[in-house]
C-alpha cells in the first residue's frame, strides 16, 4: 500500500505547480 501522505504530499505539489504554471501563462497573456 502505498502511505496516503505521500499522496496528499504529491498532490498538493502536484496542483501548487499547475496552479503557478496556469498563474504565470495568464500574466504572459496579460
Amino acid at each position: 500500500m502505498i502511505p496516503v501522505h505521500l499522496v496528499l504530499g504529491a498532490s498538493t505539489v502536484w496542483i501548487g505547480e499547475c496552479l503557478a504554471n496556469r498563474r504565470d501563462a495568464s500574466l504572459d497573456n496579460g
